[in-house]
């Protein structure tokens, strides 16, 4: 009797059991599918950690800063796809200003990582392992990879200076070097050295023979005679290929440079120049001027868009790789003290002809690509390596900002980053899809 009882138990003990397997099987399953989402959901924001992309053509690297102000190296594919972060989740280091090298295979960016009070640049190649490249007293800034792969710009103690990747050969490139005879001698130095303030932005030729670079005026500066417009608040310098001078491209309350892909050509964007001749409103203007840099001893000068007293100026001016538009900041001047951000404008580069603007009305006329809207407001135009598409950063109403790609067929702007953190200082990949 007792035997049976225990056979007739088993069955009940042993379904019982298999519900408990069935149990923990279908929790496994619940589990790899929550990884599967996670996951997904990481690869499609961007959450993939240390994973540079194999090929980098239509990617941009940029900084995003999360909330509680950490700083991190991001790439994102144009399509607004692969969503990548760049440097370890450990690394909680300030960062700025990363740039592709001129193959795509690696980015260079500047980082106090270890030094709390000294700005680096850094090298983070497809390994992801960052590698200081830059030594030395004072700050490091503003990091350009030249053509070749094997030098790289940067800004140092307001000078803009070379170097080569593997740390050696330091050149500094503007103000030029001085000759030591003329050391001394006021009226032997350079322009860029005789006005007093430093370098904070250069801009490369393409095949890296020509520098240019914008100065912030400060300090004593002697009075020079710089024809008839006085020294503003920014100044912009070149030396052109095979110039062994500066040559002043223009100055004002702001300006900006961009070099042609093709051709010594160079634009100089500038607002607010006065005048010697009329130091009142009328004798204020903003505008593009296109120069020339073919022969070193004699540069010349287009005006492609000239703006007269407080109605319109263009900043942040970038040329198209294929050389036949330029992009730029479009700024409408309510008055001396005021002024408004009204979007990105393209204007096609003619030679023979200047897009004149003497009157509110007709700065209220300017056609914008991409204009400022209420939560939008865009900047800092960049073109894509194929001249086919602008990237932009756009101010939100929270004050951070998103990147954007849109065509020129001025359709509808594509968000990259959708609001998560503070999205800048982008840089599009200079490899062409294969």
């Amino acid at each position: 009797m007792e035997r049976g009882k225990i056979e007739r138990g088993l069955p009940g003990w042993w379904e019982r059991e298999r519900q408990r397997q069935l149990k923990r099987l279908f929790v496994f399953l619940i589990l790899v599918l929550l990884l599967i989402v996670f996951y997904y959901r990481q690869n499609l924001q961007g959450v993939s950690v240390g994973q540079f992309p194999d090929d980098s053509a239509d990617h941009i690297v940029f900084i995003r800063q999360a909330r509680d102000g950490n700083t991190t190296v991001y790439s994102v594919n144009a399509n607004g796809s692969e969503l990548r972060r760049l440097t370890a989740p450990e690394d909680r280091s300030d960062k700025r200003e990363p740039t592709w090298t001129a193959d795509g295979k690696a980015v260079l960016y500047v980082t106090n990582k270890l030094e709390e009070q000294n700005w680096q640049v850094y090298y983070l190649g497809p390994h992801n392992q960052a590698e200081q490249l830059t030594y030395g007293a004072g700050n490091k800034s503003d990091p350009i990879a030249l053509t070749g792969g094997q030098r790289f710009a940067f800004i140092a103690q307001g000078a803009i200076k070379t170097e080569t990747l593997t740390k050696k050969d330091v050149s500094q490139e503007l103000p030029p070097p001085t000759a030591e005879s003329e050391g001394d001698s006021v009226a032997g130095q350079d322009l860029t050295a005789r006005i007093q303030g430093p370098f904070e932005s250069a801009a490369f030729q393409p095949d890296g023979t020509g520098v240019a670079g914008v100065k912030d005026v400060s300090g004593e500066t002697e009075q020079i005679d710089l024809g008839n417009i006085l020294l503003g608040d920014q100044a912009a310098f070149v030396v052109p290929p095979g110039g062994s001078s500066s040559v002043l491209l223009g100055t004002g309350r702001e300006t900006s440079v961009s070099w042609a892909q093709s051709g010594n050509r160079i634009a100089c964007a500038f607002s607010e120049t006065q005048l010697k001749s009329d130091p009142g409103e009328k004798g204020i203007l903003s505008g593009i001027a296109v120069w020339d840099v073919t022969n070193p001893a004699h540069l010349s000068q287009h005006p492609l868009l000239l703006a007269h007293g407080f109605t319109f100026e263009p900043r942040n001016v970038a040329w198209c790789p294929d050389g036949s538009r330029l992009a730029f900041e479009g700024w409408s001047i309510k008055s001396a003290d005021e002024r408004e951000l009204r979007g990105i404008c393209v204007i096609s580069f003619r030679p023979d002809t200047t897009l004149q603007i003497a009157t509110k009305a007709e700065a209220d006329m300017v056609r914008y690509l991409v204009p400022a809207l209420p939560g939008m407001r865009p900047e800092h135009p960049q073109w894509s390596p194929d001249g086919k598409w602008l990237l932009f950063e756009a101010a939100r109403a929270d004050n951070g900002h998103d990147l954007y790609v849109v065509g020129l067929d001025g359709g509808f702007p594509v968000n990259l980053t959708h609001g998560e953190g503070n999205n800048t200082q982008a840089q599009w990949s200079p490899t062409l899809p294969k």
